[in-house]
């Protein structure tokens, strides 16, 4: 099956994970009233919150590709059009999945650190 291997899915969506918390941290410091960029709840938002999208958004995405490609190879033969076609999509999908995801995790996690 033509899928990059696991460490190396695990690293991608890891990072866009990373990207999109620290993205979506700085959109909400910028409009949340009463949240100061400088003070501990941030440094605790931003360095707490960018590790755990790396480990457990980013790890949860790729493990869910990998799966599914093992699903694929058995069920269709190994390196069809079709497979391939499947796990683009489902591929696709899980990054769309995961940037909402993390933007909604982030949010949620802000309004708990800054309530107003």
């Amino acid at each position: 099956m033509p899928v990059q291997a696991p460490d190396r899915q695990r690293k991608v969506y890891g990072t866009v994970a990373m990207l999109v918390w620290l993205a979506s941290g700085l959109f909400l410091f910028s409009v949340t009233e009463g949240a100061d960029f400088y003070s501990q709840k941030a440094a605790l938002f931003f360095l707490v919150g960018l590790w755990l999208a790396d480990v457990v958004v980013g790890g949860l995405c790729a493990l869910v590709l990998v799966t599914l490609a093992d699903v694929l190879e058995v069920a269709l033969k190994e390196g069809s059009v079709r497979a391939r076609a499947i796990l683009a999509r489902v591929g696709q999908a899980l990054f769309f999945v995961e940037t909402v995801a993390v933007f909604l995790a982030a949010r949620w996690l802000m309004a708990r650190l800054f309530p107003t």
